[in-house]
């Protein structure tokens, strides 16, 4: 289970917004001497929205208590949206920095209903 406390605050009338996320993360792990590990959440970037475009760049992971067992994995995010009538196109990558190897590009079509 996880919950999480999500927030955004505009940066004056520049069209970019600062983003945060603060939560809990437990799970059940596969060990005899523990059951589960638990996680602080945390996330934070910036955000920019001018007309049909958006951008979006965030820094976000969790820091559980397993010290030796790559418990702290931390991830770059960075996306692009272009917004036409009821459709949309999207670019996104993530990078892992600690605790995470791979590599992500995704990329998208969205409709709004």
């Amino acid at each position: 289970y996880w919950f999480d406390v999500s927030a955004g605050k505009p940066l004056g009338g520049s069209g970019f917004k600062w983003i945060g996320m603060l939560g809990f993360y437990c799970w059940q792990i596969d060990r005899n001497d523990l059951r589960q590990d638990d996680a602080f959440l945390f996330g934070t970037g910036l955000q920019y929205q001018k007309k049909d475009w958006k951008l979006e760049t965030t820094i976000s992971g969790y820091l559980g208590y397993l010290e030796k067992e790559g418990d702290k994995p931390m991830v770059y995010r960075a996306s692009v949206e272009k917004k036409m009538s009821r459709n949309a196109l999207l670019l996104r990558f993530q990078q892992g920095l600690h605790d995470y190897k791979y590599s992500t590009l995704e990329a998208g079509y969205k409709r709004y209903f």
